[in-house]
């Protein structure tokens, strides 16, 4: 009797599909059923060859996972899977996030790395001081946290814990936010949390000024108090219109009483300005000329201490911001009538800033006051008598 021989296990099927023979490979893709279809049997057992090759190395690396974490695997993904993710995007994200390329830095570490670097790169003095102070504010409440592990509910929680206005909300964001923008391109995270966080909307208030009762008893004072070293700094301000960092940078060799201006040059000025020169008004001259010198810084060391100690005296409640700058703006403005020459003194780019941020409406009766604030009636009655004959000079040429 003749042995039956055993029939090959074929590892596809054979189909009738529309009338078409076709090869059916079956096989499990992600834990789930799959099948894929040939026109050949050669194509079909290829298929089913790399298949087989697949689980078998599969299988290898499944059985060197223990029993402990392939249940932890399989809970992991059925998690992941109600929010429509993989164990493969939650490993990256995981790696992207706890362990940047970059490196972990404290962000006391990081942000001191940040302001070194502005300071290499030539930025403003004043510039990095105040983002120091704003950045020194952040780090102290994150003690010890890596740049990595913040993201934006930290943030806003942190945001929420301060009894800020809203320019200083605005500009607490603006500072740190930079911050993190370098660090996500030193790679020591991923993405800046603040990218998303609304900056609040700061109304524009009007800029506090000096009134003119204000400026005559500011100035009295102040030459009433000559240890305090104020006066040339308050006619300065009042009457030049100079920013208070150009005043702490300005030397005495800057003015040019005989040329009627005082020199501004890039040591002076603000960063994002230009070089420039600024009228000596007749009622400036006044008051600076018994406190010229050669050289020498104009503001004397201790200003802070010294202008509060004005201020005490001038019994304000506070010192305006900005007030002297606020002051001259105003007057100034109405003097000439011209806002593009008031810019030009100040050393601002456009008028939308002037007006939005540095001017009071004043009166033209007020403004006339506040140039005629001289020492005394002497030099009040030397400035006319110039102005006159400066005057019939220009009529005769």
């Amino acid at each position: 009797m003749k042995k039956k021989t055993a029939r090959k296990k074929l590892p596809y099927k054979r189909h009738q599909v529309h009338g078409r023979v076709m090869f059916v490979v079956s096989y499990l893709e992600n834990g789930k059923r799959a099948r894929r279809h040939f026109h050949t049997a050669p194509e079909a057992e290829t298929f089913a060859e790399k298949i087989k090759t697949l689980k078998e190395n599969q299988g290898t690396a499944g059985f060197s996972i223990s029993d402990r974490l392939r249940v932890e695997a399989q809970e992991c993904i059925e998690r992941l899977e109600k929010a429509g993710a993989t164990l493969t995007m939650a490993t990256d994200f995981y790696l992207e996030y706890a362990v940047p390329a970059g490196g972990k830095k404290t962000v006391e570490q990081a942000a001191n790395e940040y302001l070194d670097e502005k300071l290499r790169n030539n930025a403003d003095p004043n510039y990095i001081k105040n983002q120091r102070t704003a950045l020194r504010v952040f780090w102290r409440d994150f003690p010890e946290r890596t740049v990595n592990s913040i993201f934006r509910h930290d943030i806003e929680s942190w945001l929420a814990g301060k009894d800020w206005q809203p320019l200083n909300r605005r500009n607490y964001i603006r500072d740190v936010s930079m911050f993190f923008e370098y660090a996500v391109g030193k790679e020591l995270c991923p993405a800046n949390p603040l990218s998303k966080i609304p900056r609040p909307t700061v109304r524009t208030k009007t800029p506090d000024i000096f009134t003119v009762e204000q400026t005559e008893r500011l100035l009295k004072v102040a030459e009433a108090h000559p240890n305090l070293g104020m006066l040339p700094v308050v006619a300065l301000g009042l009457f030049a219109g100079l920013r208070i960092c150009e005043l702490l940078r300005l030397d005495w060799s800057a003015v040019k009483m005989e040329d009627e201006h005082i020199v501004l040059g890039p040591e002076v000025v603000k960063r994002i300005t230009v070089p420039r020169n600024v009228d000596i008004q007749p009622v400036l001259a006044a008051w600076l000329r018994p406190y010229l010198k050669t050289n020498g810084p104009v503001v004397p060391t201790g200003f802070r201490r010294r202008r509060d100690a004005l201020c005490k005296l001038m019994e304000l409640e506070d010192w305006p911001d900005n007030g002297l700058r606020h002051s001259f703006a105003s007057y100034h403005l109405v003097k000439l009538d011209s806002a593009p020459l008031t810019q030009l003194q100040m050393g601002q780019q456009t008028a939308s800033v002037l007006f939005k941020h540095y001017r009071q409406v004043v009166s033209r009766k007020d403004a006339e006051r506040y140039w005629n604030l001289f020492r005394n009636t002497e030099e009040r009655s030397a400035a006319e008598a110039a102005a006159k004959k400066a005057k019939r000079k220009v009529k005769a040429a």
